[in-house]
């Protein structure tokens, strides 16, 4: 069994045919196994295996050099683990081969060499990827060529992880504060004129398993597309397609607060199955990879649907934007010697992404935003209304004054307060949330009214009730913080 960011297995052997024959017979092998041949050169053959509930359609490269046959598997799908499908592959692929050698004249070779058509395809015109520069672990964090934004991107995710951990982040899962702070997108600050989070967003994440997920999947697609697509263009389709993901998740949501670089990975699996759907690949890779990431990111589209906390409007923003970027790039990907074509195609969705943002921040309603408003006036409040419990050595005198000329209004003006953001059409959540805030003013007033009582009847008879009101208190203020949540892409 295979493990790695692409499961492998290659196997070499030499033999005493010709390299024509070599060629002829590991070609007949590859056909005889009922494998997609891609495509035929005259010391290279591409084929894919057929997708299966066991196979992914592993693709599969057989190179000669003087008499030496090579042949590697290496999975096409999102697995970590190939359950040794590339070892079967190649296995069976020497078995037919011997027996197909053993099988043939002489005379029957030299007929079928001239029957085999050998293409003269230049390398770059049919689809390769950067996973054969795969060597150890450590080989996805080094740019090289062909791979190149892929790392630096990988890298600045992980790094600002670590940074967020160091200053106080929990590893596992980071409250709300430490997200906002370090950029989330949270509709009612982001649309209140801090539009940079639609962007820093993309590079935050909620705790270490949610970035080990997305590294890998930002992997495995940064090694099918960066080579074939150019970085530049790479980079720009991930950041476009991120912040598109983030501004449907800011209009669609309410009260998500939203990390994540799963929006702009999406954006480029949608950018890859557009190219799929074109002649920009090669029919056999079309067809290999095709249903191995319609498969993927159903899955995963499924699972954000039926998973609790998952930002799918995030996921389908971002596919969606990446298939029109495919299809948008289309022109300039035919036309590769055209670099300001290129230019000219980035610019475009630029200019289409940024105002698509500003649309939608500048038209969304800002009821959230009010309500978060009318709750920091309740913090302000509150505060005012508290200071009576920070009075120490004081006569009972300053306290009744304290209590009847900061506290009792304070509470009053905080049920006004409440009873405004009652009428604002916001989420069931925050509705409930200003219904506990309601109660927790209205059991702090009652008690202000208590001690203002025991003080002016000089009496100690409403300390039951007022410890009472204080347990109530301690209820409603637990179950106000237990309602914080938070939802990553």
């Amino acid at each position: 069994m295979a493990f790695g960011i692409v499961p492998r297995y290659s196997r070499t052997e030499k033999f005493e045919n010709s390299p024509a024959e070599i060629l002829l017979l590991a070609v007949e092998a590859a056909k005889s196994m009922e494998w997609e041949v891609s495509h035929i050169a005259k010391s290279k053959v591409t084929a894919y295996t057929s997708f299966s509930l066991t196979s992914w359609s592993e693709r599969i490269t057989i190179t000669m050099a003087d008499q030496e046959l090579t042949i590697k598997s290496e999975s096409n799908g999102n697995q970590m683990f190939d359950w040794g499908k590339n070892r079967k592959n190649v296995e069976e692929f020497f078995t037919k081969f011997y027996e197909l050698r053993a099988s043939m004249s002489p005379e029957e070779l030299s007929v079928r060499q001239l029957a085999l058509e050998v293409s003269d395809t230049p390398a770059n015109e049919v689809f390769e990827t950067s996973q054969s520069k795969m060597g150890g672990f450590l080989s996805i964090f080094i740019p090289t060529e062909g791979y190149y934004v892929t790392p630096i991107l990988v890298n600045l995710n992980i790094l600002l992880f670590i940074i967020m951990v160091i200053t106080g982040g929990d590893i596992w899962l980071p409250d709300n504060e430490t997200l906002l702070a370090w950029g989330a997108n949270f509709r009612p600050y982001t649309i209140n004129h801090q539009w940079w989070r639609l962007l820093t967003s993309c590079f935050l994440h909620i705790g270490i398993l949610h970035l080990l997920m997305n590294m890998y999947a930002l992997v495995y697609i940064g090694l099918l597309l960066e080579q074939r697509v150019g970085s530049v263009r790479f980079l720009a389709i991930y950041l476009l397609t991120g912040i598109a993901a983030s501004v449907t998740s800011l209009y669609w949501n309410d009260l998500v607060i939203g990390a994540g670089a799963s929006g702009a990975i999406f954006g480029m699996y949608g950018f890859f199955l557009a190219m799929l759907t074109t002649n920009l690949i090669d029919k056999a890779s079309r067809q290999a990879f095709l249903t191995s990431i319609i498969v993927f990111v159903g899955y995963n589209l499924v699972g954000g649907l039926r998973g609790e906390g998952v930002d799918n409007a995030a996921h389908i923003g971002g596919l969606l934007a990446g298939l029109l970027a495919g299809y948008a790039c289309y022109p300039s990907l035919k036309k590769s010697d055209e670099p300001a074509l290129k230019f000219g195609t980035i610019g475009v969705l630029t200019v289409l992404v940024v105002a698509g943002a500003f649309l939608v921040m500048n038209n969304s309603t800002n009821p959230v935003d009010l309500f978060q408003q009318k709750m920091n006036r309740i913090v302000e409040l509150e505060q005012k209304a508290l200071k009576v419990y920070t009075m120490q050595d004081v006569s009972d005198a300053e306290i009744l004054a304290e209590v009847q000329q900061n506290a009792i209004p304070a509470w009053n003006e905080a049920m006004r307060v409440l009873t405004e953001a009652d009428a604002l059409d916001v989420p069931a959540k925050l509705r409930d949330q200003n219904h506990k805030m309601k109660t927790y003013c209205n059991l702090r007033l009652e008690v202000c009214k208590l001690i203002v009582k025991g003080i002016e009847e000089d009496t100690g008879s409403y300390l039951p009730q007022i410890e009472e009101l204080n347990r109530q208190i301690d209820v409603v203020v637990g179950q106000i913080m237990r309602d914080a949540g938070q939802t990553p892409q």
